[in-house]
């Protein structure tokens, strides 16, 4: 896993770049990161949120689009 952070305009722009082991669900990896970065970001500010699992679902389904078959 690599995190980059980058100054942009207003604030940091955050890319991960995450490598998964051969066989691995890629686009499940992808979605989980993705949820558990919200989940972060609303703790930063101070607002607990259950794992948003509908979020999960619709990245993970976006992230498969993305990949070939």
């Amino acid at each position: 896993m690599r995190w980059e952070l980058d100054a942009v305009d207003r604030g940091t722009a955050l890319t991960l770049t995450v490598q998964v082991s051969a066989g691995e669900d890629i686009a499940k990896a992808c979605a989980g990161f993705e949820a558990h970065l919200d989940m972060l970001a609303a703790a930063l500010e101070g607002v607990p949120i259950r794992f948003p699992f509908d979020r999960y679902l619709a990245a993970r389904r976006a992230y498969q689009e993305l990949l070939p078959e």
